[in-house]
């Protein structure tokens, strides 16, 4: 039985995943590949006849072969045959190395373009799955998932090394067959039989080393994020040693593998060189005490080291590979995983050509919702049946924990209902229209997060090209939100930079700019989601009241635990014990 990780297999499933682009230039690299086996052929071959002339010019000279050609090029004169044969092999040998730059080239060229579509693959794939996809996954894994995308970039360089070099060592091997079959057959089973026992030997270790290698990545990974994401207590509470170790720990690990495979990649071509050292000095001893001799047999001598310079360096670089290859095979099956994930439809840019035009014009309606996680048992809500009318204002009541979160994850489409039914105007919200029903949906999250950019980067957040009369619509927005005096103040205005998830600002901030980037998409349903927590009483107050006043031709839901805002809203949803209710309130 074939083992999943098997090279060949990782590679063909690799190269079903191609563009028919990136197959075609794989194709030409591995003809390209013969090509430069041939010309090493011809550099080998042109030794031969280079040392025996320079050897041995007589006799050289008076083979039939040599004489006609010669002679009938009218060429006479000895220095100028040696002449001839040397240039004749430098040309060879200068092609030859011609051919090994064009191939290392094509080789970088074409692995790393296929390594950025597969990292762009992971990237796009993994961007694109449902929320509820996600909800398991961390983000560290997501990011070390796209940094083990270049362990597919590295497996392809070394798989097509190999390729490269088993054609050169088949090449050259065969070649030599004619030239000294007993000393080649011996000498290849000897080579290619230490390898085999060494590989064999540190397969187990190499296997051990690329689990660990796949897991401390992540690992890494998520050491970085969790010091940074909480970089003021690690500044109050003093914990870069406690951080530092950790990454230490981790990096280290890593680095030790590296040294340990690199060891082992390079253990047997030591051996082999000695071993080779030790059979050709063998084959000159039998050679000098011919009936020959040595002289007469020294341009096949000298053939055959040259070719046995190249046997090995080719050999160690198909060992090399190969180890390389083995210690990121489990980086190259968490990444195989991601690109066999397939793009859920409505998520597929195809889809929004389709006529799936979804219109909101009366209500949204849960018909006997039910819900639960996927390695849950238990239900988080239990039959909803519920309605919220177009335009009008509703808020979310409940406990931490009672589900409210889940509740508008739900509505927004995010999430899929366990059982029953959401309906817009009577038509089911489903795989088809669902991505018509998000761009009617304008959403602030608990948890705010912004691009690391400026102020209006984060407000058109995604908008390839500002209009003029954005920058007044903009202005209306920041004065709703209570922003306007505040970036008035800053000397780049709406320009000024805003760092990593917005940490030149305060909380509150953050929030309010979050409000706007949401008013600024102008879609017909505004859902807040505990949106203004950080802000007083006060500010929330006047920022509702200025919300509710612009938006009467839109459906506002807000969740929040401060009672004194339900008096703006004609619609009270209350979450409690898994049950969805709602409520009139009677609002001036």
């Amino acid at each position: 039985m074939i083992k999943k990780n098997n090279i060949i297999i990782q590679f063909y499933n690799l190269y079903l995943t191609l563009t028919t682009k990136r197959k075609f230039q794989l194709n030409i690299l591995i003809v390209f590949s013969i090509f430069a086996s041939f010309v090493e052929i011809l550099s080998i071959s042109s030794l031969i006849p280079m040392i025996e002339i320079l050897s041995n010019t007589e006799n050289f000279i008076k083979k039939p072969f040599i004489n006609n050609f010669f002679n009938t090029f009218e060429i006479l004169d000895k220095d100028k045959i040696k002449f001839i044969i040397v240039t004749i092999f430098i040309f060879f040998v200068f092609l030859s190395y011609l051919f090994k730059i064009a191939l290392i080239w094509i080789s970088v060229n074409v692995s790393l373009k296929i390594g950025h579509d597969i990292t762009m693959a992971v990237f796009n794939k993994t961007i694109n799955q449902d929320y509820s996809y996600h909800l398991d996954k961390s983000s560290s894994r997501f990011l070390g998932n796209i940094e083990k995308s270049d362990a597919i970039q590295s497996f392809l360089s070394y798989f097509i090394q190999i390729i490269n070099s088993v054609i050169l060592l088949a090449s050259i091997i065969i070649f030599c067959l004619y030239l000294s079959p007993y000393l080649i057959i011996s000498s290849s089973l000897i080579i290619f039989s230490i390898y085999f026992l060494v590989y064999g030997f540190f397969k187990k270790i190499i296997d051990t080393n690329s689990k660990i290698y796949s897991n401390k990545i992540n690992e890494k990974i998520k050491i970085v994020q969790e010091s940074y994401i909480n970089l003021r207590e690690v500044i109050i509470k003093k914990l870069y040693t406690f951080f530092g170790n950790q990454f230490s720990k981790t990096n280290f690990s890593i680095i030790d593998i590296g040294i340990k495979n690199t060891l082992i990649a390079n253990i047997p071509g030591n051996i082999i060189l000695f071993i080779t050292t030790v059979l050709l000095s063998i084959y000159i001893y039998f050679l000098s005490i011919s009936e020959n001799g040595l002289i007469n047999n020294l341009s096949l001598l000298g053939a055959l080291i040259f070719a046995a310079q190249k046997i090995i360096t080719q050999a160690q670089f198909v060992y090399s590979s190969l180890t390389k290859i083995k210690t990121i095979s489990h980086a190259y099956s968490d990444v195989e995983e991601i690109l066999k994930l397939k793009i859920p439809t409505h998520n597929d840019e195809s889809f929004d050509n389709q006529n799936n035009d979804l219109i909101f014009n009366k209500n949204i309606k849960f018909v006997n919702g039910y819900f639960k996680y996927k390695k849950s048992n238990e239900y988080v809500l239990d039959n909803i049946n519920i309605e919220i009318k177009k335009n009008t204002l509703n808020i979310i009541l409940g406990q931490s924990g009672a589900g409210k979160s889940t509740f508008v994850d739900l509505l927004i489409g995010l999430l899929k209902l366990s059982k029953g039914k959401i309906f817009i105007d009577e038509i089911e919200l489903d795989k088809k229209n669902i991505k018509d029903w998000f761009k009617k949906i304008s959403y602030v999250p608990q948890q705010i997060n912004l691009i690391d950019g400026s102020i209006l980067d984060n407000i058109i957040f995604g908008k390839k090209s500002l209009k003029d009369n954005y920058i007044d619509e903009i202005e209306e927005i920041l004065k709703i939100t209570n922003l306007f005096n505040f970036v008035k103040r800053l000397d780049d205005g709406l320009h000024t930079k805003l760092g990593e998830n917005g940490i030149m600002i305060s909380g509150g901030q953050k929030q309010r700019l979050a409000i706007a980037r949401a008013l600024f998409s102008n879609n017909e349903i505004l859902i807040f989601d505990e949106a203004t927590s950080s802000l007083d009483e006060e500010n929330e107050g006047e920022i509702f009241d200025k919300i509710i006043n612009k938006a009467l031709n839109k459906t506002l839901i807000i969740i929040s635990h401060r009672q004194y805002l339900t008096k703006r809203f004609n619609n009270i949803i209350s979450i409690k014990d898994k049950k969805v209710e709602t409520s009139k309130n009677n609002i001036n």
